[in-house]
């Protein structure tokens, strides 16, 4: 609550305050996407015993919690006072405190992650040879530690990616469908509440169909998060990514490419079914909070059962 000038700042309200950025950047709490909390990471604030004074080194540790959360979600530091030694904590230094830490606290502040503060990892690539129709699936396993290893790399603003695609050049009129599905519908993300398209990557008039679904809405069965299909007279074909919770530290995707279309017939004589030529590539990558002020370890990443990707 803020102090009006004049007014005492005591340990409580120190207390206070450091209850509110342990939130942000201590153990993982909440089940969906607008309760989530918790980066899992050590702070060098703690609580004060009731009726002793702050130091100026408590202040300090404190203010450097709130720095990290801070530049971890903005990318660059606040404006925010050095309590130094026999210095006062004014009303004003208090509610300068307080600001910055409901302002790291809000919905989506505290699910962000800034510029330089993460880092793009590969995770796992799976190819198919020229020469394949029907339904091709790409299955991955991603595992963390435990369940707050998860949690915490989503609410620190870390992302599953994953592009597929096509590298035939002068490709035949199935395959240049399957790269308008595939390299013109862009890499798509998967994060703590949403699954979409990543900016800049695509064409604007073969995008997908993302999904409202993202972390904290997971099932253990599978839930379609991405929905591409071709276009007549291959509309019958579709790239569909999908991903459960198999577990409570184990998400699993499953990128599966269905060129359903049977052929259609050009002329006289039977139908003809063609292939899909050059190599298409599925590569999962993933964005990792990571730096001085956040870092949180990525997971493992592993082909799963039913993968026919090499």
């Amino acid at each position: 609550m803020a102090k009006a000038v004049g007014d005492k700042v005591t340990e409580l309200d120190y207390n206070t305050l450091q209850s509110a950025i342990n939130v942000i950047m201590g153990t993982p709490a909440g089940t969906t996407e607008t309760s989530a909390t918790g980066y899992n990471q050590s702070l060098a604030s703690a609580q004060v015993s009731v009726g002793t004074s702050v130091t100026a080194a408590q202040w300090d540790n404190l203010r450097g919690d709130i720095t990290k959360a801070y530049t971890h979600q903005f990318g660059s530091g606040p404006t925010i006072t050095n309590v130094g030694i026999d210095s006062e904590v004014t009303a004003t230094v208090h509610n300068q405190y307080e600001t910055l830490v409901s302002t790291v606290s809000s919905d989506p502040n505290r699910y962000t992650v800034g510029a330089a503060q993460f880092s793009t990892v590969a995770g796992i690539t799976g190819t198919k040879a020229a020469g394949w129709n029907g339904t091709e699936t790409h299955m991955v396993n991603v595992t963390f530690t435990n369940a707050n290893h998860r949690n915490s790399f989503f609410n620190a603003g870390g992302q599953i990616r994953i592009y597929v695609s096509n590298d035939k050049t002068s490709p035949d009129a199935k395959t240049q469908d399957w790269q308008h599905i595939l390299n013109d519908g862009g890499q798509m993300f998967f994060n703590y509440k949403e699954s979409a398209r990543v900016a800049g990557t695509g064409s604007a008039a073969y995008y997908g169909t993302g999904s409202t679904d993202g972390n904290y809405n997971l099932t253990t069965a599978f839930t379609t998060i991405w929905s591409a299909s071709g276009a007549n007279p291959y509309s019958e074909n579709n790239l569909a990514i999908a991903v459960k919770a198999s577990a409570s530290n184990v998400l699993q995707f499953r990128i599966r490419l269905s060129d359903a279309d049977a052929g259609d017939q050009t002329g006289t004589g039977p139908a003809v079914d063609e292939t899909v030529q050059g190599t298409t590539t599925s590569a999962v990558t993933y964005i990792k909070p990571n730096g001085a002020n956040v870092s949180v370890p990525g997971p493992v990443f592993a082909a799963a059962t039913g993968n026919t990707f090499a």
